[in-house]
């Protein structure tokens, strides 16, 4: 086995662990399709064909991408009214998760819109995983990155326009063949056009709630200025606003990303947080469903 040293950071930080990336033949097999773009299209396909049996009675309630044990994810929103000027914004709790983890990885490539050939936004900018599993995550096809790094690679990705969401995807145990130790935390930064989290529109709405909720304390209202004009209609990946009586609506579907507040020219849409101690029980909440020390 073939060890890989050339993509791991130099230092203190990082210089026990190295000897922990070892590319074995999985890895090799998952950069190959990772690496050729129609591949990986067809594999994305695959998944969202996989996500639609979510919808199906009965074995919907038995589907692992929809069971609340091994899938917990939310969406950390950009626009959003803080009742108070020393609560960081949603963004930073997956800066904070970054703070508390010791060991980082980040993917070369975002793999949704890398297989999807994305047109609006970066292929460089790939997910970050947390936690010790990543060491394990596709040799080749990642690499271990300092804190700091880290932090500037979720600066890159806001600035790219990009939406931050955290937490455990079943489908990164399926996607990088690796087994659940608990130890992973995922930090995503989806597009409104090529995300996988999209296909959770596939799935019912009880069973969408436990495990993708909202963020605690997030209220979204669309106020007077709206014109119906339809821009937010675009942009929600679920399909979770329509166009009522020339005002938008969202649905109990909608899961707060705030995209519909960053495309509406009028400025209708409004986030806010209303729990001043969200950011301190997000975190929590999130270091309590994995190890990262």
């Amino acid at each position: 086995m073939l060890k890989i040293e050339h993509s791991e950071p130099t230092g203190p930080q990082s210089s026990d662990m190295t000897s922990l990336r070892i590319t074995k033949p999985k890895h090799r097999l998952l950069a190959w399709v990772f690496t050729r773009s129609k591949v990986l299209n067809r594999v994305l396909d695959g998944l969202e064909l996989f996500m639609r049996g979510a919808g199906i009675p009965l074995l919907g309630r038995l589907h692992p991408l929809t069971r609340p044990a091994n899938n917990y994810f939310i969406n950390l929103p950009v626009n959003v009214d803080i009742p108070a000027e020393t609560t960081p914004l949603p963004p930073e709790v997956v800066k904070e998760l970054i703070r508390k983890s010791k060991y980082h990885h980040v993917l070369n490539k975002c793999l949704c819109r890398h297989g999807r050939n994305c047109q609006k936004h970066t292929h460089e900018i790939g997910c970050i995983f947390l936690g010790e599993t990543g060491f394990d995550v596709t040799p080749g096809f990642s690499c271990r990155i300092t804190e700091k790094e880290a932090l500037e690679h979720v600066d890159r990705a806001l600035a790219d326009g990009l939406m931050p969401m955290t937490g455990r995807y079943r489908v990164d145990n399926y996607a990088f063949l690796v087994p659940d130790h608990k130890t992973l935390i995922g930090i995503c930064f989806c597009c409104d056009c090529c995300c996988f989290m999209s296909f959770y529109r596939h799935a019912p709405l009880e069973q969408i709630k436990p495990i993708y909720p909202r963020l605690k304390g997030l209220e979204i209202t669309v106020t007077d200025q709206c014109k119906g004009c339809g821009a937010c209609v675009e942009t929600c990946y679920l399909h979770a606003i329509h166009v009522e009586n020339g005002r938008a609506v969202h649905s109990e579907l909608c899961r707060g990303c705030g995209r519909c507040a960053t495309t509406c020219n009028n400025g209708a849409v409004e986030l806010k947080m209303t729990d001043p101690e969200y950011f301190q029980k997000t975190v929590n909440e999130f270091t309590s469903l994995a190890k990262l020390d």
